[in-house]
C-alpha cells in the first residue's frame, strides 16, 4: 500500500483545446473538467544539469506529476495539461508505475 504523505501537491488537470483567434492564428484554451479534475501529487523538477545537458540554461522547465492510478486519471492524454505553481504544464509522457500500475506518471513541460 501507497502511504498518503507522499502525495502532498493539488494539481489540476485541463482540456486543452486549440481555437482560432483571427485570421491565420490559432490560441490555446484551457478548460476545466466539469467537475474539475483534481489530484494528490508527489512532484519532482529537472535538475540543472539536465538543463545543462539539453544545451541552455534556457532548456524547458521538466517536472514528473505521480498519482494514484484511479480510473478518472487513466482520461487524461497528452493533448492535456497540468496546472500547478501558478503555471500551465503540457504534457509530454504518460506511464503506468509498478508491479500492479497502483500509480501514474506524467512527465510534463512548463509552458510558457
Amino acid at each position: 500500500m501507497l502511504g498518503a504523505g507522499r502525495y502532498d501537491r493539488k494539481i489540476a488537470f485541463k482540456r486543452v483545446t486549440i481555437t482560432k483567434a483571427g485570421v491565420g492564428t490559432e490560441k490555446e484554451v484551457f478548460a476545466d473538467w466539469s467537475p474539475p479534475l483534481l489530484a494528490m501529487a508527489t512532484v519532482s523538477f529537472g535538475s540543472a544539469q539536465e538543463r545543462r545537458d539539453a544545451g541552455s540554461a534556457e532548456a524547458q522547465q521538466m517536472a514528473t506529476f505521480r498519482v494514484r492510478s484511479m480510473a478518472r486519471y487513466r482520461t487524461v492524454t497528452e493533448r492535456d495539461a497540468i496546472f500547478y505553481g501558478g503555471a500551465h504544464w503540457g504534457i509530454t509522457g504518460i506511464v503506468e508505475v509498478g508491479p500492479r500500475a497502483e500509480e501514474i506518471e506524467f512527465t510534463a513541460a512548463r509552458r510558457r
